[in-house]
């Protein structure tokens, strides 16, 4: 890629408010949220080529504005979503601090293949910004803008 990529961390969630929240593919933006995707599109100073997004509702919607400023620019999915490395599907909505003693111990593990159902290991997340990183590579517009999260990042 010869121009520019611009990655832009999803507005504020309900999850980064600290309310709680179950299914991570699902976390809605806040108010504030919705805001800041505003403020986003209308201060980005290049018209994109290319607008990519998470297939993760807060990174889908924070894209929008900017989707609704250059209708005539293509869009994609790309798989620059969150790395889950635990099952929460089925689990009751809780906030980030009450998950905070698995995410500790997951970390604490070091396992880069351990694999929970409905979840990735760190390799295949690993796998997943190599991928990224050749579609970049690959990319032949000047400008690229990619809504995604801050781990992905």
């Amino acid at each position: 890629m010869d121009g520019v990529l611009l990655l832009v961390r999803h507005g504020e969630s309900l999850a980064n408010a600290g309310l709680p929240t179950s299914d991570p593919t699902t976390i809605p933006l806040t108010q504030r949220g919705h805001e800041q995707a505003e403020a986003t599109a209308a201060n980005l100073a290049i018209k994109p080529d290319l607008i990519a997004s998470s297939p993760f509702a807060r990174a889908q919607q924070t894209s929008v504005p900017l989707r609704k400023l250059y209708p005539d620019v293509r869009t994609e999915t790309w798989a620059v979503q969150e790395y889950i490395f635990f099952n929460l599907q089925g689990a009751p909505a809780t906030t980030g601090a009450e998950r905070r003693p698995l995410v500790d111990a997951f970390w604490q593990r070091c396992d880069p293949f351990e694999k929970q159902p409905n979840a990735e290991s760190f390799a295949e997340f690993w796998n997943r910004v190599v991928v990224f990183n050749q579609q970049v590579e690959q990319f032949s517009g000047r400008h690229l803008v990619v809504f995604t999260h801050g781990f992905f990042m």
